[in-house]
């Protein structure tokens, strides 16, 4: 199998932080493959571990080649991972989903990475995606999968033009057009601001020497403000790395901002004492990307849901709280009876929905939708976008939603703001941000 693996039949993963081994260099991970597979002295694997770093488009690679996978952006894990997987030099490369987990910029990029690596090697590629827009631009040929069946091969200028099978055409009729995008975006009325970000910095301190003084700063989030109206959804969009996260977990005061105001409902968040925190927990939640990752996999949902109701004093019996979780699952339509289950029991979707539970489970105003969709296929990602425009109608809520994909924005915002290396370079209405 060696024989085929690697040398003739080759992977890129989805995620690459969990693909790649943290307590190694990049540079002995590549060198191992070229050991392995070639018998390669190790001064000759590592000139041609900086070799493959080089070309697949690593600055500096003799610098990185000696750096470990958590001190490198999500973008450059990927391109490692490339690189690993073209040093035995195979005939297929195949490509789990290799752009997901990253912002819409770098996707472009390892996307235009591949297609050169495949013209200049002369690589067969098998394409793993859900994202039709990724399969446009790379793929001659498609076969719709679904429930371990093929149901439809095809020219990709045919599948495009003509899908044949009904979840095919279903999964066209997903992807949002430019004019969907228009119709949605019309100017929003005028409402009051249920959350004001004022002059906010998040510095981080960088520490050198043996007595660890601090010699720098990181600006992660450097002088931003914005507001979001109530009842409205405002995405903040930025490429990775650009502040955004850091922005979410500042406002929810998971992180401590350096200087500025978070103003909720005209009150200044920031001089809460820890009591009052309380308040603002249940007043701000958040729904994380990766659900698989977030909910704790040795609880069931109804004890994941009832956790936090507990923890912020939503409602003081247990019959109670059982009664509104059962609502809740309800609302989020999901089964009662999926409550007994463990989360690995549960599809990406039901995750999903059951995140979407447990930030309501506390009564929130606010919430704060992390790359929400992003681990999503692509029906999936239309059914819980409705799920949460449903609910935002229905509770009157208000959405903070962080992400990459342009077409989610499109089809979901009122507002847009636009974040470049901790800052906030653009904001306007969708319709003012697309034209």
């Amino acid at each position: 199998m060696r024989q085929i693996r690697g040398r003739q039949i080759s992977m890129i993963f989805q995620e690459p932080m969990t693909s790649l081994n943290p307590v190694m260099t990049v540079g002995e991970q590549i060198i191992e493959v070229l050991t392995l597979h070639f018998d390669m002295r190790t001064s000759l694997a590592k000139h041609r571990a900086i070799e493959l770093l080089d070309s697949v488009g690593i600055p500096e690679p003799k610098k990185r080649v000696a750096w470990y996978p958590h001190q490198l952006s999500g973008g450059m894990k990927q391109r490692v991972m490339i690189a690993m997987a073209l040093a035995c030099e195979p005939k297929l490369l195949i490509a789990d989903e290799p752009t997901t987990a990253l912002d819409v910029t770098i996707q472009m990029q390892i996307l235009e990475l591949i297609k050169s690596l495949q013209k200049e090697r002369n690589l067969s590629i098998l394409l793993i995606t859900h994202d039709l827009s990724v399969v446009a631009k790379m793929a001659n040929r498609v076969a719709v999968m679904r429930s371990g069946e093929i149901l439809e091969q095809a020219a990709a200028e045919d599948f495009f033009k003509a899908p044949k099978h009904p979840y095919s055409q279903q999964l066209l009729n997903s992807v949002l057009t430019r004019r969907e995008i228009s119709s949605v975006s019309q100017i929003p009325p005028e409402g009051a601001n249920l959350l004001e970000v004022e002059n906010l910095k998040v510095y981080f301190p960088v520490r050198k020497g043996l007595f660890r003084r601090v010699v720098d700063h990181v600006k992660a989030v450097d002088d931003i403000s914005l507001q979001i109206e109530d009842a409205k959804t405002l995405a903040l969009v930025g490429e990775s790395g650009s502040g955004k996260t850091t922005v979410a977990n500042s406002l929810v005061r998971l992180l401590e901002p350096t200087t500025g105001k978070i103003k909720f409902k005209g009150e200044d968040r920031l001089s809460l004492t820890k009591k009052q925190l309380k308040q603002h927990r249940r007043d701000i939640q958040i729904i994380f990307q990766d659900p698989y990752s977030s909910l704790n996999p040795r609880m069931r949902v109804g004890e994941i849901i009832e956790e936090g109701m507990q923890a912020l004093g939503i409602e003081k019996s247990h019959i109670k709280r059982q009664e509104r979780i059962d609502k809740i699952l309800k609302q989020v339509e999901l089964n009662i009876d999926k409550k007994s289950r463990f989360p690995h029991e549960l599809s990406g979707g039901e995750r999903q929905r059951v995140a979407i539970a447990r930030a309501l489970a506390v009564k929130p105003k606010l919430i704060i939708c992390d790359e929400p969709t992003s681990a999503l296929d692509l029906s999936i990602r239309s059914q819980i976008l409705d799920l949460l425009r449903k609910l935002q109608r229905k509770e009157g809520l208000t959405y903070l939603l962080i992400t990459h994909d342009m077409s989610v924005v499109g089809n979901f915002a009122d507002r847009v703001a636009v974040m470049y290396q901790g800052k906030i370079v653009e904001q306007g209405t969708v319709a003012e941000i697309f034209d």
